[in-house]
């Protein structure tokens, strides 16, 4: 094999296709051998790169899984809205179904299970909640259901979109941490979060 290092007049000058090939690239180490055992010099023998070449684009492992994180997560919000958005008159049901499609289908996500999932929930939590790419897609997703449903008096004028969102994503992270049966969930979604929300 012989390894490339990218730059003027070589293979890959476009740093996005960069990237993406070395996202693929560790994605297979990943499903191959596993989160822990992957290093970067796996990631380069897979890429046919060098070691420098991915330190070019990624410091540390961690930032290649965050990467990956967030390119599965808004592929996976964009499909959701696309399914959702147009179904729901009120955002008091929009942001029900967004929870419930989340805490049901975002687990079996392609990326979910191969990177971290149940096996280590905590690291799990903390890529998602901490991204910020992953917190701007939402906001946008739900900010402006949210303003026209505050000015219509379907929510409580004090709450703020930006804390409402952060809780919804801890709400969400809680249940795909301990998962219930879909019944109790629903019925937790309406009871406790819902009503909380709601003005009436």
């Amino acid at each position: 094999m012989t390894a490339t290092r990218w730059g003027k007049n070589t293979r890959e000058d476009n740093a996005s296709s960069a990237c993406a090939l070395i996202l693929n690239a560790a994605k297979t180490c990943f499903e191959r051998n596993g989160l822990s055992i992957t290093t970067m010099s796996h990631i380069a023998e897979e890429a046919r790169v060098s070691r420098r070449t991915i330190y070019r684009y990624f410091q540390k492992k961690e930032d290649i899984i965050q990467n990956i994180v967030d390119e599965q997560s808004i592929a996976f919000l964009n499909i959701m809205d696309q399914e959702l958005k147009n179904n729901h008159d009120t955002f008091i049901e929009l942001i029900r179904e967004y929870v419930v499609y989340m805490i049901t289908y975002g687990p079996h996500t392609p990326e979910y299970e191969l990177l971290l999932g149940s096996k280590n929930i905590n690291k799990t939590q903390e890529y998602y909640y901490s991204s910020s790419v992953i917190a701007d897609y939402w906001n946008e997703l739900t900010k402006e259901p949210f303003k026209t449903a505050q000015q219509r008096g379907e929510i409580h004028s004090d709450i703020k979109h930006n804390e409402l969102s952060r809780w919804v994503v801890r709400i969400i992270l809680s249940y795909i941490a301990m998962p219930i049966d879909k019944t109790h969930l629903h019925s937790d979604i309406d009871h406790f979060f819902i009503r909380s929300i709601a003005t009436s």
